[in-house]
């Protein structure tokens, strides 16, 4: 069962909007040694304008994980952080850590180039789909699924944020007469509501590191590299 809309964020998920909630996010990710990654988007296409519209990371504690949403190019009234101060944060944080984790990186690795946001070469990057991929390239890639698969949400219902996300698109686009395909194609998630992407987004990172937790041991004893693709 879906929720439409969150009307707060869980304990462990902030937004940061404000001069000051970057700096305090900043404060408290840089002194992390592993920061899991992950951008919304504007759509799929990074080569044709289709760009991000904001940015989640996180780190795990011993209470679970804990996740900031910067939001800043949603195409919705709510307060954002500028795309500037988006990108000044996002280097910081990224830029101090000696491990990133991400699902399916590559795709936000391009993301990231294309926006003109710096993401470290010398630092090690964990992709726990390719981590997913080494251990059994038969089951499941998707980060919901895989979490599913291997039952490690550290929220119950691995997809309840993304069956949330899609009932707020399939309202949008009935109302816009699109498709599912059409929709995406044209707006990504630029015109959900920061809150119930805030949510979704914190949520894929503590997904995130809960597969890295779950999956990187068995990854490397496979014997091969999985460091993402740069």
């Amino acid at each position: 069962m879906s929720m439409l809309f969150p009307t707060r964020l869980s304990p462990n998920h902030r937004l940061a909007v404000t001069g000051e909630d970057l700096a305090a996010m900043v404060r408290e990710l840089s002194q992390q040694e592993t920061i899991a990654w992950d951008l919304e988007t504007a759509g799929l296409r990074w080569w044709d304008g289709q760009l991000p519209v904001g940015a989640a990371l996180g780190y795990q504690t011993a209470d679970g994980p804990r996740a900031w949403y910067v939001p800043f190019g949603h195409k919705t009234l709510d307060d954002q952080a500028s795309p500037e101060a988006a990108k000044v944060a996002f280097e910081a944080v990224v830029g101090s850590a000696r491990e990133l984790v991400g699902h399916n990186l590559k795709f936000d690795l391009n993301q990231a180039r294309a926006a003109g946001w710096s993401v470290p070469t010398w630092t090690t990057i964990h992709d726990t789909m390719i981590q997913g991929i080494l251990i059994d390239e038969t089951k499941p890639k998707g980060l919901e699924k895989r979490v599913a698969l291997l039952d490690c949400s550290p929220y119950g219902d691995a997809n309840e944020m993304k069956d949330a996300v899609a009932d707020w698109i399939r309202a949008r686009m009935k109302a816009l007469r699109l498709s599912w395909s059409q929709y995406l194609d044209k707006y990504g998630h630029s015109e959900v509501p920061v809150a119930l992407e805030a949510e979704y987004a914190c949520r894929d990172i503590g997904h995130t590191l809960a597969l890295h937790r779950k999956q990187r041991r068995p990854a490397m004893g496979v014997g091969r590299l999985y460091e993402a693709e740069r």
